[in-house]
Formats: structure tokens, sequence, C-alpha cells
């Protein structure tokens, strides 16, 4: 997909949705928690398991 693409899809899911989760493509807030929660459980994993929340 062309960069100018992307940048199109972003542009308009944030004219039609604001600075909301529904702007970069997720279905609501919840699921956004989820994917940050699973991430942070990855970086840990990486740092050493030291936890950073």
């Amino acid at each position: 997909m062309e960069l100018n693409k992307v940048k199109n899809w972003y542009d308009n899911a944030l004219k039609i949705y604001g600075i909301d989760s529904k702007s970069v493509g997720w279905k609501d807030r919840e699921s956004q928690n989820l994917r940050f929660s699973k991430l942070l459980e990855v970086v840990s994993l990486e740092c050493g398991g030291g936890g950073i929340y």
C-alpha cells in the first residue's frame, strides 16, 4: 500500500472520529487497552521481567 493511501486513511479517520481509538482502526477503547496491556507484557519480558508499569 502506498504511503499516501495510508496517510489519507488516517487523515479521514481523524476527521470522522477525532481523537479516539477508532481513528487508528481499533474497534473501541477496551480493545485498545488490551493491545497496550499485551504490548507491556512483551516489553517487560524483553527487558528481563522488570515491570515498567
